[in-house]
């Protein structure tokens, strides 16, 4: 019976294993090098009469097209140089105005890349656009910003040189990719900053919702800090009011949503002194695109703001962004401390084992390269049941044990029901005669516990 019923399993499994790759198998990422351009006329400026932050003069936007092989980026020259579209390659599914129906549906088109930085047509204001990222205390000092790229190998280098109203070049900011790596580098280098002098980069709302079903991104989508101290803290949900501050060097600040992240972290030679993390109320996105909008979503997402300072030193202040898809190992390779907290793990006994489940198939996909993410969940399915079998097997032995003694447990109860005392220690003894333990079968699935359950948390998230 045993054997049949594995066998049965197996087959089931293998069947879903077909289904899948011939419904849902992802389409390969595309591979390309590192690709910066400048879009706009034969000087390489295209000009966007836009309204401008206070203390701003409007200026000429130039918009600088990235490609690695990870992502596409589009940034613009306001504010001293900002991301306005970041998408990933080889993830599809995204909100598109285009795409939504006459008859109200939801506008989300799963053929376009997955783009996470809102953008004007999300139904955001230009003040709470071109600030990812922006250094508050100088956006009221821009005039104008002429951009140069510098590539070098595998690097390219996009330099916004800062002018105030007087012409006069204040500063610059260097943001570096990598055509290998979703890790971005920035320096602002700002001579009108006296070292020391303190100063808050911002990352204006967070990340764009990805999923077509709202509540997918709703049930899954919070902003979180961690200290080089280890103190943390988080804010979850569309309905938050109050703000979360830290003090003290910092690790990262971050948002997520379902799948994706969006980190902003501090460089090991930068000095951060606190962050600040602020839910966004009536977010241009949950005017714009909920159910009387353009993507017809019956709730909005969460919005949060994230403020980090810094004290300027000689040279600068520098930080990484990160936005990429939340995969454990893609997490390892940036080499930020602790940004794993914010992935949905189990608890701190749990983790250890999802983390250990995730690092399996990993190891699985990479030397198995010929078998599809099926195939994988098959050998994965089988390694659980290895190590699984041995312990239900001895609870069912154990659980069939203690039927089998249950005739002898009655007799003895009914022989000494008016004598408690003595009735409980003849029981004992029979399960001592008999080698029957009574909480052996309960503890042997307590401790299928931690098998079963991290693969769920793994799987569902």
């Amino acid at each position: 019976m045993e054997t049949r019923r594995i066998f049965l399993a197996a087959f089931l499994i293998i069947v879903v294993w077909f289904l899948w790759n011939s419904l849902f198998f992802p389409a390969p990422a595309p591979s390309s090098a590192i690709t910066p351009r400048l879009s706009g006329d034969s000087e390489k400026v295209e000009e966007k009469p836009r309204q401008t932050q206070k203390g701003q003069k409007d200026y000429a936007e130039i918009l600088t097209e990235v490609e690695t092989n990870l992502f596409k980026a589009t940034l613009s020259n306001k504010n001293g140089g900002s991301f306005v579209k970041y998408e990933l390659l080889g993830h599809m599914g995204s909100y598109d105005v285009e795409s939504k129906t006459r008859w109200g549906g939801v506008g989300y088109n799963k053929s376009s890349l997955t783009s996470l930085v809102y953008g004007q047509d999300d139904g955001f204001d230009e003040k709470d656009l071109y600030c990812n990222p922006c250094l508050e205390s100088l956006n009221g000092e821009i005039a104008s910003v002429t951009v140069d790229l510098r590539v070098d190998g595998d690097e390219t280098t996009v330099v916004y040189e800062i002018f105030n109203s007087d012409n006069v070049s204040i500063g610059f900011h260097y943001m570096t990719f990598n055509k290998n790596s979703y890790l971005v580098n920035h320096i602002y280098d700002i001579s009108l900053f006296s070292v020391g002098s303190e100063h808050s980069v911002i990352w204006k709302n967070g990340i764009r919702p990805s999923e077509r079903y709202y509540w997918l991104d709703d049930q899954y989508s919070y902003a979180m800090y961690a200290n080089k101290n280890g103190d943390s803290d988080y804010l979850t949900g569309n309905k938050n009011t109050s703000s979360i501050v830290s003090g003290g060097k910092l690790d990262w600040a971050a948002v997520r949503n379902l799948f994706f992240v969006s980190a902003l972290v501090p460089a090991p030679e930068s000095k951060s002194t606190g962050s600040e993390i602020s839910p966004v109320q009536n977010s241009g996105f949950s005017s714009f695109w909920t159910e009387k909008g353009g993507y017809a979503r019956p709730d909005s997402p969460a919005v949060y703001d994230i403020s980090v300072d810094f004290k300027n030193s000689s040279s600068g202040i520098e930080f990484n962004t990160f936005i990429a898809p939340l995969g454990l190992s893609l997490i390892k390779e940036s080499r930020i401390n602790n940004l794993d907290w914010i992935m949905t793990l189990g608890g701190s006994v749990l983790r250890p084992i999802s983390k250990f489940i995730i690092n399996t198939i990993d190891f699985l996909q990479k030397n198995l390269p010929f078998a599809g993410i099926g195939f994988i969940l098959i050998i994965f399915a089988f390694l659980v049941r290895l190590i699984s079998g041995p312990l239900t097997k001895m609870s069912l032995k154990s659980t069939q044990k203690m039927q089998e003694i249950q005739p002898i447990i009655k007799k003895i109860q009914e022989r000494h029901k008016s004598d408690p005392k003595a009735m409980q220690m003849k029981i004992m003894q029979t399960y001592k005669e008999h080698n029957v333990n009574p909480l052996s079968g309960c503890l042997l699935m307590f401790l299928q516990w931690p098998i079963m359950i991290p693969p769920f948390i793994v799987f569902r998230s």
